[in-house]
């Protein structure tokens, strides 16, 4: 609560700095809905809570899960997340011990491929759960699709009428 309480108040001193003029174009959190660009396959969009863990500093960030990769859409301190290198390939996401959702977020570990070798990141998102399958889900299907391109035995005899 309190912590919670403190991220928000943050929240609030950076978006009143990097944007005076209004408050509808920075992502609202919690409660994201997915964007409905034309052509996007967007399939989930989530907020979290990066750690990180050499530093311990807290950084607010909005997941969109996409059919063939995972895109991270920072909040208004876009500039801090340089400092993640986050890459584009997604290795995997994994759901840690999943606590009591109403006294903390449940936390997951996303492990990315990075230029200076594989990172693990460890984020806090009340939906936890839901963002592990969308990114597994996401990187399952991506893989289906690869899988897919490539001839492997006969195809699948049509059912009849």
């Amino acid at each position: 609560g309190q912590q919670a309480l403190i991220s928000q108040q943050a929240m609030r001193a950076v978006r009143a700095r990097d944007e005076p003029t209004t408050e509808s174009q920075t992502p609202h959190f919690p409660c994201a809905t997915p964007s409905q660009d034309a052509g996007s396959a967007v399939q989930a969009l989530f907020t979290a809570t990066v750690v990180n863990q050499r530093t311990g500093a807290r950084l607010h960030v909005l997941f969109e899960v996409q059919a063939h990769a995972i895109v991270l859409k920072s909040s208004p301190e876009a500039k801090v997340l340089d400092s993640y290198r986050f890459a584009d390939q997604l290795r995997s996401c994994t759901l840690r011990g999943q606590e009591d959702a109403l006294a903390r977020p449940a936390s997951f570990a996303l492990l990315v491929a990075s230029k200076d070798g594989d990172r693990e990141l460890t984020l806090q998102s009340p939906h936890a759960r839901e963002l592990v399958d969308a990114v597994n889900g996401a990187r399952r299907a991506s893989e289906g699709a690869a899988a897919a391109a490539e001839p492997s035995g006969p195809p699948p005899t049509p059912p009849t009428v």
